[in-house]
């Protein structure tokens, strides 16, 4: 009984023993697969990082090469490949060499050994020999390795094509250089400063201007050969254009070679990159002395003329007041009205002229006068003469501001005086009340003088051409001398309307 109790007791142990084991067996089993998972996972991220990394050597932009000690190729990019002008397979195990050009191949087996001895990267320039592309410069860049399985020795090269910098460099220095051969050919002064306002460039002709070399200009010292009076307005003008990256033109006066000043225009346009970045002023200058002081003669010379003609001006007014002072006396020692009116007349006609060279004298135009003005006073002074017989009449004045030349003005002063007087006189008799109505416009180069009363009116059968009104003869006279055009109309009023064209081409039909 002992035994088999025992023996059951051993039993169940030993199931309780494989049944731990079981687990732990599991357990591990487990843990392996979770590992396995995680190798697998892993391996695939290795090469999917490989494939990768093999994308990214062949297609990088830059050329890759490894070579043996010997300088065969062991492998290449697809990117040295396409340099080279082959595909990949069948530049292995050909010798670098094989591109270069001969006097190169020396060279490139010292930079070799040099770099194998040194084992450090070494950069160096040389020519290749492409299928597709022909001649061409690129920058190689040697750097030692070792293979960590084979355990050889390899140089890597990595290759950029610099064929089109080079090109554009020359092509660039090319241009430069022809620049500057046409800038120092020219016949004016060119020069180019920076965003700072220094003086970065002058060509040949500007240099012999002023007798200098660039050292002795540059920066802000051409600054110092303008004339200290034009130098701080042309620095302010400099710099206000800087800062809005506008052009400027303007004259001020240099020091030349010969130490005397001169005249030049100074022009400039912005230099302004694609994106609006401003660079600076690229400019021209050109001696213009010559041109500026016949300039300042000219105006010298004009002043002059305006000075004396404005004196004449002011002697014709004293001279016609002199006679009309002279006939002022002699009213004093006339008994005969007539006589006196007469006298008079010729008084207003003088008046209306010397008030012309009057207005003239003290305008700055001395061609023209402004005409509304002119009838103001011309018709304020007639008042005045007559006013024992206008002292009950109201002027009603509707001027335009009209500036005309000294003959029409004079011309329709002795009009505009004539009808005011004979107006004045004759219109209302005894002092009747009345208005007077002047006016003055311009419609499309036509000049419209009207005078017009509320008085007796003129008398029947009137006809100007058979008048015996001396002042009425004078008007039609002046009229017909600028083929104008004279209406007179009675429609309630008595209204002289007088149109001049300023073009004398125009003649006009008269209707009276």
């Amino acid at each position: 009984m002992k035994a088999n109790k025992m023996n059951g007791n051993t039993k169940k142990r030993i199931t309780a023993r494989e049944n731990e084991l079981s687990e732990k067996l599991r357990e591990i089993q487990l843990q392996v697969e979770l590992q396995q998972e995680e190798l697998k996972e892993k391996q695939n991220l290795l090469e999917e990082s490989r494939d990768k990394f093999a994308d990214l050597y062949d297609y990088a932009p830059n050329a890759y090469l490894t070579l043996d000690e010997a300088g065969l190729i062991k492998e290449i990019n697809y990117t040295g490949a396409n340099l080279l002008g082959f595909q990949k397979k069948f530049l292995i195990e050909i010798p670098f060499v094989s591109f270069l050009e001969k006097d190169e191949i020396g060279k490139f087996f010292n930079l070799l050994h040099k770099c194998k001895s040194a084992n450090t990267g070494i950069t160096e320039e040389f020519t290749l020999n492409s299928k597709e592309k022909g001649i061409i410069t690129v920058h190689i860049i040697f750097s030692p390795y070792r293979n960590y399985r084979t355990k050889e020795y390899n140089i890597r090269l990595s290759l950029t094509d610099f064929t089109e910098k080079y090109k554009y460099q020359n092509e660039l220095r090319e241009s430069e250089a022809r620049f500057r051969t046409m800038a120092d050919s020219a016949p004016v002064m060119i020069w180019i400063s920076d965003k700072d306002n220094d003086l970065i460039y002058a060509n040949k002709t500007m240099l012999d201007f002023f007798g200098k070399s660039f050292a002795e200009i540059n920066e802000k010292k051409w600054m110092q050969l303008i004339h200290p009076q034009d130098r701080e307005r042309f620095i302010e003008l400099f710099n206000k254009a800087s800062s809005e990256a506008r052009s400027f033109s303007t004259e001020l006066r240099v020091k030349k070679s010969n130490n005397e000043y001169s005249w030049t225009l100074k022009s400039a346009v912005p230099l302004v990159l694609p994106g609006g970045e401003f660079k600076g002023f690229i400019g021209s200058e050109i001696d213009v002395s010559e041109t500026k002081n016949y300039r300042i003669q000219l105006e010298n010379s004009l002043k002059e003329k305006e000075v004396l003609l404005k004196e004449i001006h002011h002697r014709i007014k004293n001279n016609l007041q002199i006679i009309s002072s002279l006939l002022n006396l002699q009213l004093n020692y006339l008994n005969n009205e007539e006589i006196i009116e007469m006298l008079k007349s010729s008084q207003s006609r003088i008046r209306s002229m010397a008030l012309i060279h009057e207005k003239l004298y003290k305008t700055k135009e001395l061609s023209s006068i402004n005409f509304g003005e002119y009838i103001k006073e011309l018709t304020s002074y007639l008042f005045t003469t007559y006013r024992n017989r206008s002292g009950t009449l109201r002027l009603d004045l509707d001027l335009a501001e009209v500036k005309i030349d000294i003959n029409l003005s004079i011309s329709l002063g002795l009009i505009l005086n004539e009808l005011v007087t004979n107006a004045l006189k004759h219109a209302f008799p005894n002092r009747k009340s009345g208005t007077l109505n002047i006016c003055l416009k311009e419609v499309n180069n036509d000049l419209f003088l009207i005078v017009a009363d509320d008085g007796v009116g003129l008398p029947d059968g009137f006809d100007i051409k058979t008048t015996s009104s001396l002042g009425l003869e004078l008007v039609d006279s002046l009229v017909d001398q600028h083929r104008g055009k004279l209406e007179i109309n009675r429609n309630g009023k008595t209204e002289f309307r007088i149109i001049v064209r300023r073009r004398n081409d125009v003649v006009y039909n008269s209707t009276r």
